[in-house]
């Protein structure tokens, strides 16, 4: 006699499905111990309600047994073909439990869909809440129809996708398009909408672009900040970081200006030193006026000592000029001075709370009105004694006059020798004109190196800030389950060498130096060595700019920040950058869909095309499956995984006719169903010929093993 257990297990071998309720459903779904260890597979349960009559049909129809307060749900057509899906997906097919399961907002579920053209069947396309699949042989319509949905939802998130990878967008545009969504709201393509619906659209071949785009902010940088920003702590070291590098750019611009201000100066500053003369030939025509000066003193009969006292006290007098003229210019820069007020930079502060920023403005300003007062008592004391020394000058320069001029009187007997002598005069107040602007030229000179500097040091700080927000973030490493990220600061050297050399510099004219020098900084950014170099060559011609952009774009645009985060992402423990691209496309896809918090549908185009079959068959198509349960998914595809082994709920085929002797009536026609449609016509237009089965048996490469896959994964006869 066999046991209970042995009759048991032969019964489990024999059929296909179990009457039960929800407490059985995880034990012959292999959920929980007892069935997985004698190698039986999954199985469906259903519940019934027992009805006897029609009164306990009314009754207990979709309750089971015991409290009827559980229905049993199975997602299938209402077909015997449809019921047998349940054997092929025991547990995504079929649940036991008092609510409609995988019940999803009608305001995130897309219901219908249908073209406004005459090239296209214009009939309504239902679309399911789970996985919606679209398929077709080349150039039948599949991707214009998913395009067409998004576009006509969001343009915007189109173009958006389609430039941050450099994808082109269609060519032929439909006349119009309507989506409809299952809350009653629609979308049409040519009509300004006030639904206002998110979509996630991923084109075909994005993922594979996206990988190699390593130096710009991607959609994956914004998800992973949107993720890391959850955490408010996070989210405000962004938002300080934003705002400082938003200051700096404001800072920059007007140090830029500054610079190319204070350059015109110096350069007005030099034309009037040349419209007075050359310096050096000046001083040697002064040499030259008193040699012949005192020759002619000489001849002229004055004693030795008085030629020599007279010569004494005109270059003291000449000395003393100059002083008083000094002491004159500083009393006037210092009443200037003294007119203007010491200011304290309040930006610093911008970044702090109001109330903290309030008290520490209120500190800033007593600190500025001591110091202010301080400065004032101090120049004023400078002004003091400047005064008295100019009242000192002016005495001595009077008694020297005085003293002088009998001397000078008996001079200026000698005419020749009163020629040279205004001459000489002449001369040495050039120089001493000379000397003033020499003056100004190396202060506008120094200015002209501190404003220099001073570009530089902000430049850095773009760097700086994103290293310093670096190091508050890192202690934040995790971003969901299996996804881990590291973050690193780095240059976008690709982006500079093509949005500043080859688009602004004229490589054609670039010296060997000038050309090293730019390669060297977009490989090195060595910003306090390189890049003053850099913007005097390119103020100074020395470095030659396309005629499309003036100097001060140039330095404008060299000065942007080029450094960004980089978010080295692991998957499983794997480096996204040791793997395959197409893992690598996968783990993107992943980030995309995984850590978008919204809930909204999302429309994959041909992602297959990205993946490796392997990345396809291990990774995807579960992904699909489970992510499909929180969120409706539509796919154009040619894989039959995405299609067969994703289960997906909806098929809508697409065919294209020149001709229309295969379609109905128009060039483009679609009819969708559920896998489970099979059947074959002799209907004309090919769409009709034949079930849903069929056609994904037809148009798909490997349709027909995949069915066979998933009709032999539970060893099912």
């Amino acid at each position: 006699m066999v046991g209970g257990a042995e009759y048991a297990k032969e019964l489990d071998k024999k059929f296909e499905l179990f009457f039960g309720t929800s407490k059985n459903t995880d034990l012959f779904l292999n959920k929980i111990s007892g069935r997985g260890e004698l190698n039986l597979p999954p199985k469906p349960v259903i519940s019934g309600c027992d009805a006897h009559s029609f009164e306990d049909l009314e009754k207990k129809l979709g309750k089971t047994i015991k409290d009827e307060v559980e229905t049993t749900w199975i997602k299938a057509n209402k077909t015997f073909e449809g019921l047998k899906q349940i054997i092929y997906e025991p547990e995504d097919r079929v649940k036991i439990q008092e609510h409609r399961p995988e019940d999803k907002k009608d305001y995130l579920i897309i219901s219908e869909v249908n073209f406004i053209d005459d090239s296209f069947l214009t009939d309504k396309i239902p679309l399911n809440d789970n996985l919606t699949v679209i398929i077709g042989g080349k150039s039948t319509g599949k991707s214009i129809l998913l395009r067409s949905i998004a576009e006509t939802i969001d343009a915007m998130e189109v173009k958006s996708r389609l430039d941050e990878v450099k994808l082109p967008n269609y060519k032929n545009t439909i006349k119009d398009f309507q989506v409809s969504w299952k809350d009653g709201q629609y979308h049409k393509k040519n009509e300004e909408n006030t639904a206002h619906k998110k979509i996630i659209y991923i084109p075909q071949s994005y993922l594979n672009r996206l990988v190699d785009n390593e130096e710009s902010e991607t959609s994956i940088d914004a998800i992973i900040k949107g993720v890391l920003e959850q955490e408010q702590d996070i989210k405000d070291i962004f938002e300080v970081l934003k705002k400082n590098h938003r200051h700096l750019e404001q800072e920059l611009g007007t140090l830029v200006d500054q610079l190319f201000f204070k350059k015109s100066d110096l350069e007005e500053l030099l034309k009037n030193v040349k419209s007075i003369g050359d310096k050096k030939g000046i001083e040697l025509e002064v040499k030259k006026l008193e040699s012949e000066i005192s020759v002619l003193k000489g001849s002229s009969g004055m004693s030795e000592e008085d030629l020599r006292k007279f010569e004494r006290l005109a270059r003291d007098l000449s000395a003393l000029e100059r002083e008083y003229n000094i002491s004159e210019y500083d009393l006037k820069k210092l009443k200037i001075l003294m007119s203007e007020k010491l200011q304290l930079s309040a930006s610093e502060l911008e970044t702090f709370t109001s109330s903290l920023k309030g008290r520490l403005l209120e500190y800033l300003s007593e600190i500025s009105i001591k110091t202010n007062e301080e400065w004032i008592e101090k120049l004023e004391l400078e002004q003091n004694k400047l005064e008295l020394d100019i009242i000192e000058k002016n005495k001595s320069l009077k008694e020297l006059r005085e003293e002088i001029r009998p001397l000078h009187d008996s001079v200026m007997q000698f005419s020749a020798i009163n020629e040279k002598a205004e001459k000489l005069q002449i001369e040495v107040k050039k120089l001493k004109e000379i000397e003033k602007v020499e003056a100004k030229v190396n202060t506008l000179i120094f200015e002209y190196e501190i404003t220099l500097r001073s570009i530089c040091e902000s430049h850095q700080n773009f760097e700086n800030s994103l290293k310093t927000a670096k190091t508050e973030i890192s202690q934040q490493t995790s971003i969901s389950g299996d996804l881990e990220f590291d973050i690193d600061v780095v240059s976008k050297k690709k982006i500079f060498q093509k949005d500043f050399i080859e688009l602004i510099c004229n490589l054609k004219l670039l010296t060997k130096f000038n050309e090293g020098l730019l390669q060297d900084y977009s490989e090195k950014f060595n910003i306090n060595t390189d890049l003053p170099k850099i913007i005097k060559g390119i103020i100074e011609g020395e470095l030659n700019l396309k005629s499309s952009f003036s100097k001060k774009e140039a330095v404008i645009k060299l000065v942007q920040n080029w450094f960004i985060f980089n978010y080295s992402i692991k998957y499983n423990g794997d480096n996204i950058a040791e793997m395959s691209p197409g893992k690598k496309s996968f783990v993107l896809l992943k980030l995309l869909i995984e850590l978008d918090n919204s809930r909204c549908p999302i429309l994959l185009d041909q992602p297959e095309d990205d993946l490796d079959n392997r990345s396809i068959y291990n990774d995807l198509v579960s992904f699909i499956r489970l992510k499909k349960k929180d969120r409706q998914i539509i796919i154009a595809t040619h894989n039959p995984n995405l299609v067969v082994g994703a289960d997906a709920e909806c098929v809508i085929v697409a065919n294209q006719s020149l001709d229309l002797s295969q379609n109905e009536s128009h060039q483009f026609e679609y009819i969708s169903g559920a896998l489970e449609d099979s059947f074959i016509s002799k209907s004309t237009p090919v769409l009709l010929s034949q079930g849903i089965q069929e056609h994904v048996c037809d148009i798909l490469e490997g349709g027909r093993v995949a069915f066979e896959s998933r009709r032999n994964k539970y060893n099912i006869v």
